[in-house]
């Protein structure tokens, strides 16, 4: 079965709110863990887990290693 242009646009639309969720909830992990750090060390920390995750150095599946660069912010 085929995939429509729209239904590959939601899944698209899903994958970035996950991954928005995601980084959301890093950060109030991040906050709770250091709640002395300013609004800069919590950037910092966020950015060093986004750009190295324990345990998916690689990625969260097997094969050959892709880099990709996502945006900050989705537009709407």
């Amino acid at each position: 079965m085929a995939a429509t242009d729209r239904d590959t646009k939601l899944l698209a639309r899903q994958m970035f709110d996950l991954y928005q969720t995601a980084k959301d909830l890093m950060e109030q992990n991040l906050r709770r863990r250091h709640p002395e750090a300013g609004e800069e060390e919590i950037a910092q920390r966020l950015r060093a887990w986004l750009h190295h995750r324990p345990g998916a150095e690689h990625g969260d599946v097997s094969g050959p290693v892709r880099v990709r660069e996502f945006p900050d912010e989705l537009s709407e």
